[in-house]
């Protein structure tokens, strides 16, 4: 998903909804702060030596303490938009969640679709994974007893 598709998606919803984010199903507590929107700027090389770039949009949470209500969807609009006038780049770009759930140990989310329940929306974000993209593109891996794309 795309940081233009989220907002496209959240649009629709009423403005003064609260926001809700879940993490693997489990909400993150009310009073989180939206810290910041980064366009990350990716170069790699795999365990096969292959390189690779990339960019993505990313949001940063900041877990709450569970004394105050959610953002509003259009609160958190308002922010997009702000950036989107700053960044345009951003909005094409594939999109992921930074957040430290009770703020201990960053962790990497993948947005899905948000649910609109009238007076609440969810945004539920996925745990992202660790991924070999040398066994994904090639079908081996640069590890293990039988290297056969390792680098020279």
């Amino acid at each position: 998903m795309t940081l233009n598709e989220a907002l496209s998606d959240l649009t629709k919803s009423d403005p003064d909804a609260g926001l809700h984010f879940t993490t693997d199903g489990k909400p993150i507590r009310g009073g989180y702060h939206v810290t910041e929107f980064q366009v990350a700027q990716i170069r790699s090389m795999t365990c096969g030596g292959k390189t690779d770039a990339w960019d993505e949009a990313r949001v940063q949470l900041m877990d709450g303490h569970g004394t105050q209500s959610p953002m509003s969807v259009g609160r958190f609009l308002h922010i997009s938009g702000l950036v989107a006038e700053r960044f345009p780049e951003m909005g094409g770009l594939p999109l992921s969640i930074e957040l430290a759930p009770n703020n201990k140990g960053l962790h990497i989310y993948r947005p899905e679709r948000p649910v609109d329940a009238g007076d609440k929306v969810t945004l539920p974000l996925r745990s992202a994974q660790a991924v070999c993209k040398a066994a994904l593109t090639t079908s081996c891996c640069g590890t293990g007893p039988d290297v056969c794309c390792a680098a020279a």
